[in-house]
């Protein structure tokens, strides 16, 4: 684990010798209030619970987290130090996950897994800002009703439930309630590892071209 250590604090380390990381986190807890009070009527639902504190917080890691993994590897490759970061002792797996880590103590595995995995596609910081906002906004609002209205005249059933199932909100409802169901677990860990297997197979085809 040391040279996933080392590549985790070297990205922390770039977080906080510039502003970014507070400026992340303060953005964070600005908005996770105004939503939680207004957006969730905190104080009209009239229940002792956190749920429109939590049910909210998809919707901001979907602002967020774009903007955090756009830089992860489209920056390495724009200034030249992807390829003296893959000449270090340390592969591409160990590089991928001391950067998921990195950027994981601050927000949602599962956007920062797709945040690194397009990054990996491009040297362009927007364009992964973009891609990773667009995948995230997918798959937020492929299991809502009105999505799978749509797709009921052209899909099967079966293919529809399971297109429901890709649905981040769908398994994060739960977790927002304070339900910890073993499905809704499986769901973030193997999207987190399918995403980072994705970012790593990039980088490889990346770095044979």
């Amino acid at each position: 684990m040391s040279p996933v250590g080392a590549v985790m604090r070297r990205e922390l380390r770039s977080y906080f010798v510039t502003p970014v990381a507070y400026v992340f986190l303060v953005i964070f807890l600005v908005l996770a209030g105004i939503l939680t009070f207004y957006a969730g009527d905190f104080y009209e639902r009239g229940q002792a619970d956190l749920q429109p504190f939590f049910v909210m917080h998809p919707w901001l890691y979907l602002i967020l987290v774009p903007a955090i993994t756009m830089r992860m590897w489209a920056e390495e490759a724009k200034g030249g130090t992807l390829e003296l970061l893959l000449t270090l002792p340390v592969t591409l797996w160990q590089a991928m996950l001391g950067k998921f880590l990195a950027a994981w103590l601050f927000m949602a595995g599962t956007f920062i897994a797709i945040g690194a995995c397009l990054s990996a596609l491009t040297n362009s910081q927007v364009v992964a800002f973009v891609l990773t906002a667009l995948v995230s906004v997918l798959l937020m609002l492929v299991g809502q009703p009105q999505v799978l209205d749509f797709l009921q005249g052209g899909l099967p059933n079966r293919l529809i439930n399971g297109v429901a199932h890709l649905s981040i909100l769908q398994h994060f409802e739960a977790i927002a309630r304070g339900v910890l169901d073993v499905r809704d677990l499986l769901y973030f860990l193997l999207s987190m590892v399918g995403w980072l297997i994705a970012g790593v197979l990039l980088l490889d085809l990346k770095r044979t071209r």
